[in-house]
């Protein structure tokens, strides 16, 4: 497996580039000595009995907390991914057999504390975890493990690029994520956010997605939505390929509509409370009997 991943395709909620250009030297990502240590170890294990197919709902970092808490002490943590659900998927995937993937097979994107290792069909996450004083920060397995449809292995996608005139994707299609107002209320943040990583497939649908945010409501809302993201997909020399996907989704909040009040006292503490970084949650209760804005 190469120390570096040489293709990460950073997709921006704004818009995408699709003006074609020349592929020279594609931007490296670094891929840590202690990253490049665990996805090896992970490839190396045998993969779980099933897999959750890549078209399953998307993971988050807060449910995917919750089951490996819940899981039985000294259970593998293959064991312990393989339990994560996958809703409205008709069945899940039968794995293939045979040892490990070989370090060959193997492409891996490192990102601040996330790492999206995949290879030989399958596709995981690994999470940083704080080590102990004095110990560095662990890399440790995070949500189900994925199958992943051979059009869209990423490390054949690698080998075909070099040289190749490329094409970005391009958004075509998304909605907005929603909170309700209760939501809204609870929230320690005006502008929320969320990471969303994840495989952005020769369809143009993401695929075997992981969400992450500060809030579970945060990333519930937008976990809700990725189903309905659509591309035209990355293409080399015209032919569709697949990428590492990461992009940044703010969640709108509603706000109390300071311009209403006609009181300039109560106007300026209004919109300090808005600007307050301990978020509607430590609102005055009182803001929220005004009319919404923006």
């Amino acid at each position: 497996m190469s120390g570096r991943a040489s293709f990460i395709l950073l997709v921006a909620l704004a818009a995408g580039c699709a003006t074609p250009r020349k592929w020279t030297a594609p931007p490296k990502a670094s891929l840590s000595f202690e990253g490049a240590e665990a996805v090896a170890r992970e490839m190396a294990r045998k993969p779980p009995a099933k897999l959750v197919p890549e078209t399953g709902d998307p993971t988050t970092s807060s449910e995917a907390a919750a089951e490996a808490a819940t899981a039985p002490p000294g259970a593998t943590p293959e064991a312990a991914a393989s339990t994560a659900p996958a809703p409205e998927a008709p069945e899940t995937a039968e794995a293939s057999e045979g040892p490990g993937c070989p370090p060959g097979r193997v492409y891996a994107d490192e990102f601040k504390n996330l790492i999206q290792a995949s290879g030989c069909g399958r596709l995981f996450y690994l999470q940083k975890a704080p080590g102990k004083p004095g110990e560095p920060a662990a890399w440790k397995r995070i949500g189900p493990e994925y199958q992943i449809a051979p059009q869209d292995d990423l490390h054949d996608a690698e080998v075909r690029l070099q040289g190749a005139r490329l094409r970005t994707a391009v958004q075509t299609a998304g909605e907005q994520p929603l909170i309700t107002l209760d939501q809204a209320k609870k929230l320690r943040s005006w502008s929320p956010k969320a990471v969303v990583t994840c495989l952005l497939g020769v369809d143009g649908a993401l695929h075997a997605c992981f969400v992450q945010a500060d809030e579970p409501v945060v990333e519930k809302a937008v976990a809700a939505i990725m189903p309905t993201y659509r591309f035209k997909p990355a293409t080399a020399n015209g032919v569709p390929i697949p990428a590492t996907f990461q992009m940044t989704v703010t969640v709108p909040v509603p706000k109390p509509n300071c311009d209403g009040l006609s009181d300039p006292i109560l106007q300026n503490r209004c919109e300090r409370e808005v600007r307050s970084p301990e978020g509607p949650a430590g609102a005055d209760p009182e803001l929220w009997g005004l009319p919404l804005g923006h």
